[in-house]
């Protein structure tokens, strides 16, 4: 049976361009996505413990913009693909979380103008960032952030039907002792026993 079947026609109200939000999550801070089936991620993104997770980066009005150009390799059908937008006011915050991000991989959630949304990335094939600086030549032409996450392989945007659930919380953890209670660890805290002991006679009881 073939894949071939009828495209419609839309009117223009059906089809505005632009993107109306973008989120971004770094890589690193996602334990598990689950995996396109034709073409849509359904169920939820799991965060690790202690991850920021999803932050919402705005940009200038009508400035944010995906471009995915397909081209044939001798691998096969690859996309050179790239999320542009602009994001006002220096400062030197933003440059210093922007200096950063060029040295990362993210997975970006974006809505489009028609209100639908789209997961762009994958664990094996995240998006990288980099950006200019362009204070304009005239007063009125702004001062700004030139932003670009690109990506160059095979397909990695999909729709999107899920959510990004929040990371787990990561409580403390109470340390026992012949059933004694000896310390309680804050997260990130460690716990260091020295013995003369090795550690399979240390755990092993003799009746």
């Amino acid at each position: 049976m073939s894949y071939l079947k009828n495209i419609d026609r839309l009117s223009r109200k059906d089809n505005l361009g632009g993107l109306i939000d973008l989120k971004v999550c770094r890589k690193s801070e996602i334990e598990s996505l689950p995996d396109a089936v034709n073409g849509v991620v359904y169920g939820s993104i799991v965060l690790k413990a202690g991850a920021v997770g999803f932050v919402t980066w705005q940009a200038t009005l009508e400035t944010p913009n995906v471009q995915s150009r397909g081209q044939r390799t001798r691998e096969g059908e690859a996309k050179r693909t790239q999320l542009r937008l602009n994001i006002p006011v220096d400062s030197a915050e933003v440059h210093q979380q922007l200096e950063q991000a060029t040295q990362d991989e993210f997975i970006l959630l974006y809505t489009d103008a028609g209100g639908r949304t789209k997961i762009a990335g994958t664990l094996d094939a995240p998006f990288l960032f980099t950006f200019d600086h362009d204070t304009g030549s005239r007063m009125a032409d702004g001062n700004f952030f030139n932003a670009s996450f690109f990506y160059d392989g095979p397909d990695n945007i999909y729709f999107y039907n899920g959510a990004a659930l929040p990371p787990p919380t990561a409580g403390n953890a109470v340390v026992y002792f012949n059933d004694a209670p000896i310390a309680v660890l804050a997260p990130g805290q460690e716990l260091r026993i020295y013995s003369e002991f090795g550690f399979t006679n240390f755990f092993t009881t003799t009746p």
